[in-house]
C-alpha cells in the first residue's frame, strides 16, 4: 500500500505525513534467513539501525537521511516471531516513511 504526503493541522499550523509504502509478505525460510537478508539489503543500501532490536536480537528498524535533508524511517516487523524452521511460513510487514 503507499500513501501519499499529506498536509494535516496541528495546534498553531500544519505538519506534512507521509509518504510511506507498506508491504506485506510471507516466506518459509527461517525468520534468521529473513531478518538477516533484509538487514543486510538495508544496510548496503545505506540505511542506518536506530537501535531498536526484535526478540531474536535483530535489528527491526533503521533510519537514513536522503538529499535535501529528508529523514526516512524502514521498519520491518515478523507477525509470527520464532525461531521457527525451514518449511513454516512467516508472515512480515515492511514499512518505509519519509
Amino acid at each position: 500500500m503507499r500513501t501519499q504526503a499529506r498536509k494535516r493541522s496541528t495546534f498553531g499550523g500544519s505538519e506534512w505525513d507521509g509518504p510511506a509504502v507498506t508491504v506485506t509478505f510471507t516466506s518459509t525460510e527461517p525468520p534468521e534467513v529473513v531478518l538477516t537478508y533484509y538487514a543486510n539489503l538495508a544496510a548496503s543500501a545505506g540505511w542506518v539501525p536506530n537501535g531498536n532490536k526484535n526478540i531474536l536480537g535483530y535489528p527491526d528498524a533503521w533510519n537514513k537521511t536522503f538529499p535535501g535533508g529528508v529523514h526516512a524511517s524502514l521498519g520491518l516487523t515478523d507477525l509470527d516471531i520464532r525461531a521457527a524452521s525451514s518449511g513454516m511460513t512467516s508472515t512480515y510487514i515492511l514499512n518505509g516513511s519519509a
